[in-house]
């Protein structure tokens, strides 16, 4: 098989999820041929370009309700004003923490400033403070907010990444992970499980150190091993795949102290497979597609444990001709299905039943919003490419009801 097809299947037998620390699925072709040849090393997460923010807060301006469209769509291909704060990446580590790195860029062309600014927020973005930090005196191009939890953030410039637990103090974080030696019995709050030279483990995102498990899910030893959370009460899953469109999964209740094997459907017509999985629902898809990513099957999982029931693919995404058809599909926090193609549409029933995604009027503009990061069934997002929000103003878009509907949460800033 070509090395592009090959990329593909192991890209999409990756998870999707709709938050900002799942890469999308270029992304995930590109870090499935990664995992192939240094394993060792924890996945990259995309780059999000955001636009629509400013540098420093003052006071709350309050939340706008962003209302679905009364006419026909204009989405802008260029600013308005020309005078802009781009968030380069954003990540919340609960519905109310989170930080995001920003650039300011002016006039035509976007001349952007040599040195980008980190934010926080701890009131869901409402308003937001400056973070100081190593990275300020790096290419403001290249910071990113690499990871953020409970107990502290990571940032990355280039091949440098900081990590603060108290947002004072700063130290360089290791790139590869680093073995703590020993075991432990389940994964520690905010910590995350995952696979390290063929074992599961229990990883710091923030340190990048790790432990083994003392106890390992039964699961085949495949060319492919990873794990994912699913729903509110984190339950783990253990996923493993093997080229030939094998999928075994395995799912823990009390952090990793016991494991319970999933069975799962046979693949239909292809070996391109995909979890999605969501903390906001109990809910469980499986995605089969052919080797180039047509998506042409979907089972779901009411509950860990349960039976899967297969459900029904809209003819607009099985009539489509085009490779990679897959990666439209996302689970949303509320267990149904969105389709984000050009004229998205969404599931009711429990993936059954389609309706179509209003577009969002967003400052005399209507545009797709696509959710950049789900975190306890909140959907954060960014105002879209050529939109410009008012001088001084930070701006994002926060749903409560799995996108249905769109808060635009602005704060003003000052210097």
């Amino acid at each position: 098989m070509p090395d592009r097809l090959e990329a593909v299947r192991d890209a999409v037998q990756d998870i999707v999820e709709p938050a900002a620390e799942r890469a999308p699925f270029d992304e995930l072709v590109e870090r499935a041929a990664r995992r192939r040849h240094r394993r060792w090393q924890v996945a990259a997460a995309a780059v999000l370009v955001l636009v629509g923010a400013g540098l420093l807060l003052s006071k709350p301006v309050g939340d706008q309700v962003a209302t679905p469209p009364a006419t026909s769509t204009r989405t802008p291909s260029a600013p308005l004003h020309g005078n802009e704060q781009l968030i380069q990446s954003m990540q919340f580590a609960d519905p109310e923490h989170g930080y995001a790195v920003v650039i300011a860029c002016r006039g035509p062309g976007y001349r952007c400033a040599a040195r980008a600014t980190t934010l926080r927020t701890t009131d869901g973005g409402r308003t937001w403070s400056v973070l100081r930090n190593p990275a300020d005196t790096e290419p403001g191009e290249v910071v990113r907010v690499w990871e953020a939890t409970e107990h502290g953030v990571v940032l990355c410039a280039g091949d440098l990444y900081y990590y603060s637990t108290d947002l004072v103090t700063w130290h360089e974080r290791p790139i590869n992970p680093q073995d703590e030696g020993g075991t432990v019995e389940t994964v520690p709050a905010d910590w995350r499980a995952d696979v390290i030279h063929g074992a599961y483990v229990a990883l710091d995102p923030i340190t990048n150190r790790f432990r083994q498990l003392a106890h390992q899910p039964d699961l085949p030893r495949t060319q492919d091993h990873w794990t994912i959370n699913a729903g509110p009460d984190q339950r783990l899953i253990a996923v493993a795949s093997n080229d030939s469109g094998g999928l075994w999964l395995a799912y823990s209740e009390d952090r990793g102290r016991t494991w319970h094997g999933q069975p799962v459907p046979a693949h239909h017509g292809g070996d391109a497979r995909m979890v999605l999985a969501d903390d906001g629902t109990d809910r469980v898809y499986l995605v089969d597609g052919d080797p180039n990513g047509r998506l042409n099957a979907i089972s779901r999982l009411d509950h860990l444990g349960g039976a899967w029931v297969s459900i029904p693919v809209p003819t607009r995404v099985t009539a489509d001709p085009n490779p990679g058809t897959m990666k439209v599909v996302r689970l949303l926090p509320d267990g149904e299905l969105l389709y984000d193609v050009d004229d998205p549409f969404r599931t009711e029933d429990g993936g059954t039943r389609v309706v179509p995604v209003p577009l969002v009027r967003i400052y005399g503009f209507q545009a797709k919003v696509s959710a950049l990061q789900s975190i306890d069934g909140i959907l954060f997002s960014n105002v879209p490419p050529g939109i410009d929000a008012p001088d001084g103003v930070v701006s994002i878009l926060v749903s409560t009801d799995s996108g249905r509907t769109w808060s635009l949460r602005e704060s003003r800033f000052s210097r």
